[in-house]
């Protein structure tokens, strides 16, 4: 086995919208000419926008 480097904690952020999650979704059949969501989600306060989003 190899040595093995230290280990650091990693900072925990205090701010909102500090650390965030970002995904997409789909494709959904189209609606009002989207198909796909765009999923933001701050870590910190599980606050979630889903916003519509097309191709």
């Amino acid at each position: 086995t190899k040595p093995r480097g230290k280990i650091y904690p990693l900072p925990i952020s205090t701010k909102l919208w500090d650390s965030i999650g970002i995904d997409f979704i789909g494709p959904f059949s189209k609606s009002k000419g989207h198909n796909y969501l765009w999923i933001i989600i701050c870590c910190i306060t599980s606050i979630v926008y889903l916003i519509p989003v097309h191709t």
